[in-house]
């Protein structure tokens, strides 16, 4: 569905919103068999992406770049890491969970980032004062973790993180449960913050020059 999403959005030969929603269906499903049998590099992927839609379309009609599929690839591959990359800019990592969502199944948990830095200071204050001025398609909240013994913090949608401090929650853990029909709706809206809510920490905090240290892939 990820992989649907960023074609349609996309649309490299201007389909929409004339077309079905499921037009590119055979790119999207050749692209997902790439992703789970090949190398999950991005110019790699980029060089698929474009053999695919040039042989199938045409130059007259597939127009795009090398270069613009490279862009597409970065999306399709590093979108649930976007926030990951951003923060170890900002401090080296003591412990992370990198993936933001499950690329295979986006409704499988909502999206959320959970780390731990290391010698922090004072940067989780600063960091949650920006990400409460951050404007999205959600609100958003940075929070010592509600049961972590060793002073992890969550970054999850606002409404993820009331509901964990319902008493339902403390005994069932079911968000689907508790947020229901808003379930599906904060995962899709909360996939298309991280790109916006990761610029927007670049910018708070002036890293867009930085170089990251990457942290270990869970």
């Amino acid at each position: 569905m990820l992989v649907k999403k960023i074609i349609n959005d996309w649309d490299p030969i201007n389909l929409f919103p004339y077309a079905p929603e499921d037009e590119y269906e055979e790119e999207v499903t050749q692209i997902e068999e790439y992703i789970r049998t090949a190398s999950l590099d991005k110019h790699n992927l980029a060089k698929e992406i474009y053999t695919m839609f040039s042989e199938k379309f045409g130059s007259d009609i597939f127009t795009e770049s090398l270069e613009s599929c490279t862009n597409i690839a970065n999306k399709i591959l590093g979108l649930p890491h976007f926030i990951g990359y951003t923060l170890s800019k900002l401090r080296t990592y003591e412990w992370v969970r990198y993936n933001m969502f499950a690329r295979e199944d986006l409704y499988h948990h909502t999206p959320g980032f959970y780390f731990r830095f290391l010698n922090p200071g004072k940067v989780y204050n600063e960091l949650a004062t920006c990400i409460d001025a951050f404007q999205g398609e959600l609100q958003w909240k940075l929070y010592l973790g509600l049961e972590t013994r060793n002073q992890n913090y969550s970054l999850e949608p606002y409404e993820v993180y009331q509901a964990r401090l319902t008493d339902e929650y403390k005994k069932n853990y079911n968000l689907k449960g508790i947020l229901g029909d808003k379930y599906n709706e904060i995962c899709e809206k909360g996939i298309n913050d991280i790109p916006s809510l990761s610029d927007h920490i670049e910018d708070w905090f002036n890293l867009v020059n930085k170089k990251p240290i990457f942290p270990d892939r869970d």
